[in-house]
């Protein structure tokens, strides 16, 4: 009965918004199911960077698609933020090679401050949907795609 109510309500749903949905929940799955096992036995900075950017990126698929499916722009600022956290760390990426440690602190954090301020911003000035949808994937095109 559950089944069959949740595939109908999937089933109703825009094609972009199950799409958001549907890639949210993979990252999660992605995030909890396949790598948490061994981001407990082996933790340092390189699966840091991956679950952080997985686990940004559920929240930006899941909130971004609940926030166009109620219009309502605040969830999209909570799934912005968890994009451009998500693409703070995996910036650390490309820095790992960097052998300077302060130097890639500072750079994961000012990317990070980069990021959150960008979310107040959009925070204060109310941006639409659309807006912050935009500006969340310039910033993480810039910064992951470093």
């Amino acid at each position: 009965m559950i089944f069959n109510r949740t595939v109908e309500f999937l089933m109703s749903l825009p094609s972009d918004i199950f799409w958001l949905f549907l890639s949210g929940f993979v990252f999660l799955v992605m995030a909890l199911v396949l790598f948490i096992g061994p981001y407990r036995q082996e933790r340092d900075e390189l699966m840091d960077a991956f679950i952080g950017f997985l686990g940004g990126m559920s929240l930006f698929h899941l909130f971004g698609g609940l926030s166009m499916l109620l219009g309502n722009p605040f969830l999209m600022y909570i799934g912005s933020f968890g994009a451009l956290t998500g693409s703070a760390f995996i910036m650390k990426f490309p820095l790992l090679s960097v052998s300077n440690r302060k130097l890639r602190q500072t750079s994961f954090y000012l990317a990070l401050a980069l990021g959150w301020l960008l979310v107040v911003w959009m925070f204060i000035s109310n941006s639409d949907i659309m807006t912050s949808m935009r500006l969340a994937s310039i910033y993480m095109i810039a910064f992951s795609g470093l």
